[in-house]
């Protein structure tokens, strides 16, 4: 992802974990719950997914 990241020009602020955090908001802001945004990003807690969103 990385590689990908450096491709397309992004800046460096742009990182995977960043992706991975704007993922779970969207989702919640979507409604999902919190199982269904920890089986999209692979959270394992669902203390986690709170902490995300």
């Amino acid at each position: 992802m990385a590689d990908a990241i450096d491709a397309a020009g992004l800046p460096e602020r742009c990182v995977t974990h960043g992706i991975r955090k704007a993922a779970a908001r969207r989702l919640a802001e979507a409604g999902c719950t919190a199982h269904e945004i920890a089986s999209i990003t692979g959270h394992k807690s669902l203390n986690e997914v709170q902490r995300y969103t």
